[in-house]
């Protein structure tokens, strides 16, 4: 694996750490050897999982007191006049009853003015609240591979059923609703996205802090 790398990246511009089950912790030390290396890796077909780079990941701010039937085409418009580019914008719902909020999510196109938002007071002639969103306390579960601490868009590992842990992804599985479930993650009789799942608890009770950018996990071909 090291000379394999050693073609495609210059020394010392990333390191290696040995985990469990064969695979293998990359850290890029430059954004160039990051998408370098990553490149190589999905042309070689190697098993992987990576993360988004940070300067790439949108600005989520939170708006309050938007009347929900304001289109968000006419929020786009407006927060382009104050300079900021819009990448997406949903409306927020009542959790029991999925009425619709005066509460829009929306996120921003990475750039050096983003804070600069919280300072709007009005839009639409509607008097606002900016914020910043609340942390999730939830550990973000691939719905590709069901694994821990990452999502299914930098996801390349072998699909498993979140209800039966066959290796399909799991919106085509075929089997009969009666079948009994197993957890891909421990084997128990449950899904994978069960919070009450060994892994998932053990996970929470030593989850840490940790930076994620320009982070690769190489899975050995052999396993």
């Amino acid at each position: 694996m090291l000379d394999d790398l050693a073609d495609v990246a210059e020394p010392n511009t990333y390191r290696t750490i040995a985990l469990a089950n064969d695979t293998v912790n990359i850290n890029a030390n430059t954004i160039d050897t990051y998408r370098s290396l990553t490149k190589h890796i999905k042309e070689e077909n190697i098993v992987h999982h990576t993360y988004q780079i940070k300067t790439e990941r949108a600005y989520r701010i939170v708006i309050r007191h938007l009347h929900h039937s304001v289109l968000p085409e006419d929020i786009k418009g407006e927060l382009q006049k104050e300079g900021h580019m819009v990448r997406n914008i949903m409306n927020i719902k009542h959790k029991q009853t999925k009425e619709p909020l005066s509460l829009f999510v929306e996120d921003l196109e990475p750039q050096a003015n983003n804070k600069e938002i919280f300072n709007l007071q009005f839009l639409s002639n509607t008097k606002i609240t900016i914020e910043k969103p609340h942390k999730s306390q939830n550990i973000v579960q691939c719905q590709r591979c069901q694994a821990y601490g990452h999502s299914k868009t930098y996801c390349t590992k072998p699909y498993q059923c979140v209800k039966y842990g066959g290796q399909h992804d799991s919106k085509d599985c075929k089997k009969p609703r009666h079948n009994s479930v197993k957890c891909a993650l421990c084997g128990d009789d449950h899904p994978a996205n069960y919070n009450g799942c060994t892994v998932y608890r053990n996970l929470v009770a030593t989850r840490i802090n940790h930076p994620r950018v320009n982070k690769l996990f190489y899975q050995h071909p052999a396993t």
